[in-house]
């Protein structure tokens, strides 16, 4: 059993089936209807490169890399993920840059709860964070903000305004 895999195994899954199934058009953000890049219709869905980059992050945070673990956190199907695996490295947790992290707040975040909220103390845990540093990663990304109780991270929720 790796780092990550002890860290989160008692985690228990989100009570929603995945929503995200497939990729979006768009490879580097979410496929959002209305962007002016968009090739087709939009779809609402994460990009390749975007989860790829992500679970990259999340490895990094973790030092170490689980693909069962990767898939209950962000809430994807085992072989979805299976292709876009970054390749095993060692990174302590303080090496994920405050925007890389970010980005993987917000995709785990979007993917996780379809956009619901979710409490920073949560998100601490699940990328192997303190969660200061998880307040101050989505200060880097203006369309998500916080809600609740400033001074109890359980209650301090990190909502989604869209990007």
């Amino acid at each position: 059993m790796n780092a990550m895999e002890r860290g989160l195994a008692d985690v228990p899954h989100v009570d929603k089936a995945p929503w995200v199934l497939a990729f979006g058009n768009e490879a580097d953000g979410w496929d959002i209807e209305g962007d002016e890049d968009d090739d087709g219709e939009a779809t609402g869905l994460p990009g390749e490169r975007l989860v790829s980059d992500a679970l990259g992050s999340f490895a990094g945070c973790w030092g170490d890399y689980h693909r069962a673990s990767a898939a209950k956190i962000f809430n994807l199907p085992v072989d979805l993920i299976a292709a876009l695996d970054p390749q095993r490295f060692e990174a302590d947790a303080e090496d994920v840059a405050l925007d890389d992290l970010g980005t993987l707040i917000q995709v785990i975040g979007g993917c996780r709860t379809q956009f619901g909220s979710c409490s920073v103390a949560d998100m601490a845990r699940f990328t192997n964070q303190h969660p200061t540093r998880i307040i101050q990663a989505m200060g880097n990304h203006p369309w998500m903000f916080l809600s609740g109780d400033r001074d109890n991270f359980a209650k301090l929720f990190i909502e989604h305004e869209g990007e």
